[in-house]
């Protein structure tokens, strides 16, 4: 009998679905477990990690740290302590956007810490004469 093909039984396909669906299901599983670049921490506001308003109480210091009203712009407003993240710079009177009092900027709770990441060196940003 050359030439015929024979067509797998319904309880080989049946097996061998199974055997699919429980490989997606291992998959499935591995993706859920791949930890977050930045966890929630269980911050203020319903939840870590999530963008917040923040209002500069100062303008760009010395330093890397800056003091904000979160969320209004109203010294009865909680205060908070904000890490600016540099690129090329060691304090915000060096950076671009310039901090002013009163001046918006968003900021994330991470791990505990306020971040803000929207600075570059004004260096790097200024022209050459």
């Amino acid at each position: 009998m050359s030439g015929t093909t024979t067509t797998p039984s319904l309880k080989v396909v049946a097996r061998q679905l199974e055997k699919l669906q429980s490989e997606i299901e291992q998959i499935k599983a591995e993706q859920n477990k791949q930890p977050l670049r930045h966890p929630p921490t269980g911050g203020m506001g319903g939840g870590g990690g999530k963008a917040h308003l923040a209002y500069c109480r100062e303008a760009a210091p010395e330093s890397d740290t800056i003091s904000c009203y979160l969320d209004e712009d109203d010294p009865g407003s909680k205060i908070i302590s904000v890490k600016c993240l540099l690129f090329s710079a060691t304090k915000l009177s060096d950076c671009v956007p310039r901090l002013l009092t009163h001046k918006l900027i968003v900021v994330n709770k991470i791990g505990g810490t306020w971040y803000c990441f929207w600075f570059n060196n004004k260096i790097i940003c200024d022209r050459p004469t």
